[in-house]
């Protein structure tokens, strides 16, 4: 019981995660690069741990570049995407990323990334959240939207409270 409370400890947790500041969309694509060389080499055995690289707000380092020049957008999300896709295949890591929603005509919110990055994830989850029930828990539905393995349109809602977060 003590070795599980001491691999689940916030510090167990949180010395097992590296923070990288990236600004742009060229600096993803590079780091992207950098990081499955790092895995490859084993020179650092934190790099051949990894399980799951998270990318928060893709659509912030992507959306400045839209109205450039198109192909050379193009070029740069291929290769992005074309990296991820080895990291994930190769070194079975996991890959996250969060999108910002926008409203559309319809008033309802859609990911700001939806039409250009639609064929490129495996698994797509719609994160939602409902009316509160309490105002001590925020409850969220989770929906499957796209996957080749389950039925699309399934989901789970869960609560989230100071305390825990329950299914």
């Amino acid at each position: 019981a003590t070795r599980v409370k001491d691999i689940c400890s916030v510090e167990n947790v949180l010395s097992r995660v590296i923070v990288y500041s990236i600004t742009d969309l060229f600096q993803l694509v590079s780091f992207v690069w950098e990081l499955r060389e790092k895995i490859a080499s084993m020179s650092d055995m934190f790099y051949s741990n990894i399980n799951v690289f998270i990318i928060d707000s893709l659509s912030s380092l992507i959306l400045p570049l839209v109205g450039n020049e198109q192909t050379e957008v193009t070029h740069v999300v291929d290769e992005l995407v074309f990296g991820m896709r080895l990291l994930a295949q190769d070194h079975s890591i996991a890959i996250i990323y969060t999108s910002s929603p926008a409203p559309f005509h319809n008033g309802r919110l859609k990911p700001i990334l939806s039409s250009m990055w639609e064929s490129v994830p495996n698994v797509r989850l719609n994160l939602g959240s409902m009316e509160n029930v309490s105002n001590d828990e925020q409850t969220r539905v989770i929906t499957l939207t796209k996957s080749s393995r389950i039925e699309n349109g399934k989901f789970s809602h869960y609560g989230i409270t100071k305390a825990v977060v329950s299914e």
